[in-house]
């Protein structure tokens, strides 16, 4: 037999050798699991738990526990528990947290993951059967349930929990999916020995075709230089010899991830997203990036989030926004048809019980400071509709809400002073208070023992101060201040409360109002009602405000007001008006 023949043979065995170690290799590190992604909101900021086990819960040796903290907000987060070796999962359940709280879930998912696959097992909305994802609820139970969401309300007895039927959740997966994956790894490894091969065939050839020749010592001396910058910043990423700028991110920074034979191949995606967050100098540099944007090119370095406006004025780069300043907004009959009839529901069922219902909305920035935006941001009359004159139109044509819009309070205002920050989304504490007497002009038809306080009342102080979310994304807090209002009332014997910015449900009790008032006030809100929240306060016995835009019919029962309030920023209207009310609201007579 020739050399040439030889060489085939022995190269074909030393293929099929190496495909064979390879996809063991492969096999062997497949780091499957579940990862259980949920998107959901609460009332209460809590940690929940994902937790397995391989026999039953009463066995703690064979227990896995996979949390997450879950913070208040008025908008669904994503939140996602990964379940390791999820053959040998018998039982599962869903900690719900240590207190009595509602949450509302949007949607579920299982997702398998793998080396190089992502697998959606199972997905599961509010549209389906409860029983179909959850078998068994512990300190807990569904208070409502639409297309939109699914409520749970939990006690605070000792770990509320619901079941999960985990098994037959995983056996919805299609066996072709384990036949795929395993031929993905025979051709995997097959390439991968083909290029081990020709790249031993073909090194002794291309190692003489390749030199390396540097005309002068300069480069070295580049060379070298280069290589110390890379080498200080990759030290200092660990030891952090030379301080950088504080990060100013409104979020948790990625942790370091552990290397280990099961997760090696997740392990380079993950330590990338790490050295990208944590890198030496990355705050420095990005202040340094935005604040050579904002000053020499008059523009946002995140121009997909924030606009640099006009004489140090920052707004937020939001398209619906956008849209409804350039009167481009396209409103769907079907959209509208959903607003007004969920409304009407609404009122039937409130007027049956004796409460009054109104709808605030703070008008966009935008709306009101137009001559602040760059002068790209024009309007195109005929084009469409601003999302707020329409949606007003509409519903006071059509039912019998009473809907307040403090634009033409906030024109006046502002020629007096800033009512809206230069460098926040937010109207400020004078914002507020026009807000808050325009509500008062429409409430007091209905409570003529209700008396709006008057500008004159207080005593109005300015100052400053390195706070803003917008001028916050671009770590130039610094550089540009917001200006703040104090109001201090003249009668000392009344003070105003003001509340936790982050707080999502609100009590207070007052036995000292301005007015005759014996009232009690519910309001479901955003966070422009913290500015609304202390002129408030003066008029009710007592108050309740939730950050939350579902009409939770059952609260409303339990706390029986006199007065809802129902306060949602311009640009969440559509996600706000559009939540289908509960079933019993939607079909009570």
């Amino acid at each position: 037999m020739s050399r040439f023949y030889r060489h085939i043979i022995l190269f074909v065995f030393v293929g099929i050798a190496l495909s064979g170690l390879i996809y063991q290799f492969l096999a062997a590190t497949s780091n499957d699991r579940i990862q259980v992604n949920v998107s959901l909101k609460v009332i209460r900021s809590t940690e929940m738990q994902i937790t397995t086990t391989s026999s039953t819960f009463q066995d703690t040796a064979n227990i896995q526990r996979v949390k997450n903290v879950v913070a208040a907000s008025q908008f669904y987060r994503n939140y996602s528990f990964e379940i390791e070796d999820d053959q040998r999962v018998k039982q599962a359940g869903w900690y719900l947290g240590d207190s009595s709280n509602t949450i509302f879930v949007e949607k579920l998912s299982f997702v398998q993951l793998g080396n190089s696959f992502r697998d959606t097992v199972f997905k599961w909305t509010p549209r389906e059967s409860v029983g179909i994802i959850f078998n068994d609820f512990k300190h807990a139970q569904v208070e409502g349930q639409n297309a939109r969401y699914l409520q749970i309300k939990t006690h605070s007895e000792p770990g509320p929990f619901v079941s999960i039927p985990f098994n037959e959740l995983i056996k919805r997966k299609p066996a072709s999916q384990t036949i795929t994956r395993k031929l993905a790894y025979l051709g995997s490894a097959i390439l991968f020995a083909l290029f081990i091969i020709l790249t031993i065939y073909k090194a002794p050839k291309l190692n003489q075709s390749i030199g390396y020749h540097f005309q002068n010592s300069r480069q070295w001396y580049l060379i070298a230089a280069f290589g110390v910058i890379l080498l200080t910043l990759f030290l200092n990423s660990f030891l952090h010899v030379i301080p950088d700028m504080k990060n100013q991110e409104n979020r948790k920074l990625s942790d370091a991830p552990k290397l280990s034979m099961k997760g090696i191949f997740s392990y380079p995606e993950k330590a990338s997203s790490f050295v990208e967050e944590h890198y030496a100098f990355r705050n420095t540099f990005f202040f340094s990036n935005a604040l050579l944007h904002a000053k020499l090119l008059g523009e946002s370095a995140l121009y997909d989030k924030v606009i640099m406006g006009k004489k140090g004025w920052f707004f937020e780069n939001e398209i619906g926004s956008i849209k409804d300043l350039r009167r481009l907004t396209k409103i769907e009959k079907g959209e509208m048809e959903i607003v007004i009839s969920t409304l009407k529901q609404r009122l039937r069922w409130l007027d049956k019980r004796g409460i009054k219902y109104y709808l605030l909305i703070p008008p966009n920035k935008n709306r009101i400071y137009p001559e602040f935006m760059p002068d790209a941001f024009k309007v195109m009359d005929h084009a469409g509709h601003c999302r707020l004159d329409y949606y007003k139109k509409e519903i006071l044509s059509q039912t019998n809400a009473k809907i307040i819009d403090p634009t033409d309070s906030l024109y006046v205002g502002k020629k007096r002073k800033d009512v809206y920050f230069s460098t926040d989304t937010h109207w400020n504490l004078y914002g507020g208070f026009l807000g808050y007497q325009a509500l008062m002009d429409v409430m007091m038809k209905d409570f003529p023992q209700l008396h709006k306080m008057q500008e004159s009342d207080f005593e109005i102080s300015e100052s400053f101060s390195r706070e803003g979310d917008l001028s916050g994304m671009l770590s130039l807090n610094n550089i540009y201040r917001r200006k703040e209002y104090s109001f201090v009332y003249r009668d000392t014997t009344f003070s105003l409360g003001y509340p936790e910015s982050s707080d999502i449900f609100i009590r207070y009790s007052n036995n000292h109002t301005i007015d005759t008032a014996n009232l009690k006030l519910l309001m479901f809100r955003d966070s422009y009602a913290n500015y609304l929240i202390p002129f408030l306060n003066m008029h009710f016995k007592e108050s309740v405000y939730i950050w939350n835009y579902e009409f939770m019919n059952k609260v409303v029962e339990e706390e029986k007001p006199d007065v809802i309030v129902f306060e949602s920023l311009q640009r969440f209207l559509s996600f706000a008006l559009t939540i289908p009310n509960s079933e019993e609201v939607a079909t009570e007579p």
